[in-house]
């Protein structure tokens, strides 16, 4: 049988090839205890553990620890090894007299095992053990490319979609973008609803959690190993969030399974990706949640279990898991995400240093200029224009007034600078003002602005004699 190894480390029987006589353990889990630890990380070691028979004597090493490094002798290599009482209990407990096992790896993890079983001792020779860790070797190759293959229109339908995404956003003032239109933050991705947290809000589109259940997830995920700068691994994934985080239990219809990451934290910006609770009937070999016991020489210690009567559970609060290539499509986003906001704030940062340029400049051409006009025996004033909706001329404000105009009209600039023309000279304003109009609307001749100007000195003196008096 091949046995593959959940993300919980309980394993499943995927595969079987038996007898008819035989019952079928297709389907069956096991507890994760059942394999231990110790026993795999040695099958990331070895390729093959052959098991003649299980009740065969074992035959201590004399001595035990090694006269010199007061160490056991390393027996990871040996074909000879005797089996774990444990182990080889747990077989004969099953029915097995006979066993040879060959680990089926991915990326040099443990992704499960071949299982081979009989009923009787049986001894295979070098050349048949041999041959079939060749069989085990070349199955793991084929491990990642049957998973390529089986993903690859998925894969490049995701990296479409997420530059689609991007390609959106880039030309939006706005990371918000990811959840508005028909190209949508989630919507190539097998998920219930997503969410991003920017600019001190969230946006969100599909299923997701209400807001104040978002924001507190938010804060628990920032303590997170995956959502801390620097993180090997800084997307935070899984099917079963309400183990991790008893308060997803609240929202376990739309967030059972949960992938996220953080894209900056000052200011803060996160990512949600939520996959609904889907329910699942798990048939185990024997109850898992038993762990029998035994007394040994050292006090109490596990026991192989006894029964393997199949013991049906329905799992709530789960999702179904999340693929490798989803997993890897989100990160590459995240990639992406992050360019943006770097280039957008370079250049962020190179408007800033023009801009600065451009103020300096501007601020040296008015001093420039303000030396010029103070320096002039001219009057010179600067008008600001004042229109209505319809864009029609309705006033005239003084901006700036020189010295030699301020000594022309006999009044100090301070008094008319921010005030308008009618607003001085109500009683002229109806012809001066037309002629102004006339000169800023049509640009007439030199001579009209020239009488404009004398008429509003004149109509200024006269205003300032008529206060006199």
């Amino acid at each position: 049988m091949v046995y593959y190894f959940h993300a919980d480390d309980s394993g499943e029987v995927v595969a079987e090839s038996k007898r008819e006589n035989q019952e079928s353990w297709l389907g069956w889990r096991y507890r994760a205890h059942d394999i231990p630890s110790p026993a795999r990380e040695i099958f990331k070691k070895i390729w093959s553990r052959p098991v003649p028979d299980v009740r065969a004597e074992l035959f201590e090493m004399v001595p035990l620890l090694n006269p010199d490094t007061r160490q056991p002798l390393d027996m990871t290599y040996c074909s000879l090894r005797g089996a774990s009482i444990m182990y080889t209990k747990y077989l004969d407990h099953m029915g097995v007299r006979a066993a040879f096992t060959l680990p089926l790896r991915r990326d040099g993890e443990l992704w499960g095992l071949i299982a081979c079983h009989h009923d009787t001792a049986k001894r295979l020779s070098y050349r048949i053990r041999a041959a079939c860790e060749f069989l085990a070797r070349g199955a793991s190759q084929q491990l990642v490319w049957a998973e390529e293959r089986e993903n690859a229109e998925y894969r490049i339908r995701l990296e479409e979609a997420n530059h689609a995404l991007i390609s959106k956003v880039t030309v939006a003032p706005e990371l918000t973008a990811f959840t508005e239109g028909p190209v949508r933050l989630g919507s190539d991705l097998n998920c219930a609803g997503a969410a991003i947290f920017c600019q001190d809000s969230w946006n969100h589109t599909g299923q997701t959690p209400s807001v104040p259940d978002m924001t507190a997830l938010g804060s628990w995920l920032l303590t997170q190993p995956a959502c801390q700068e620097g993180s090997p691994n800084p997307i935070f994934v899984t099917d079963r969030l309400s183990e991790l985080y008893p308060a997803a239990s609240d929202f376990a219809e739309h967030g059972s399974g949960l992938m996220a990451f953080c894209f900056s934290r000052t200011p803060l910006g996160l990512v949600l990706l939520f996959k609904s609770e889907t329910l699942h009937t798990l048939t185990w070999a024997g109850n898992p949640n038993e762990l029998p016991t035994a007394q040994g020489p050292h006090g109490t210690r596990l026991s192989p279990r006894k029964s393997f009567e199949p013991w049906r559970e329905t799992v709530r609060r789960r999702s179904m898991p999340w693929k490798t290539v989803e997993c890897a499509a989100i990160g590459k986003l995240r990639g992406l995400i992050i360019d943006l906001l770097v280039s957008r704030a370079e250049q962020l940062n190179t408007l800033r240093s023009r801009v600065a340029e451009r103020t300096r400049e501007l601020q040296s051409s008015k001093e420039h200029l303000n030396a010029v006009l103070d320096s002039s025996l001219d009057g010179i004033i600067v008008y600001e224009s004042i229109r209505n909706e319809a864009g029609t001329l309705r006033d005239l404000r003084f901006a700036m007034i020189n010295p030699a105009a301020a000594s022309l009209m006999r009044l100090a600039a301070i008094d008319l600078i921010g005030h308008t023309l009618l607003e001085i000279l109500p009683s002229a304003a109806t012809h001066l003002f037309a002629q102004f109009s006339a000169v800023i609307e049509h640009g007439p001749s030199l001579e009209m602005v020239t009488a404009s100007s004398v008429l509003l000195a004149r109509s200024l003196r006269r205003r300032q004699a008529e206060s006199c008096c």
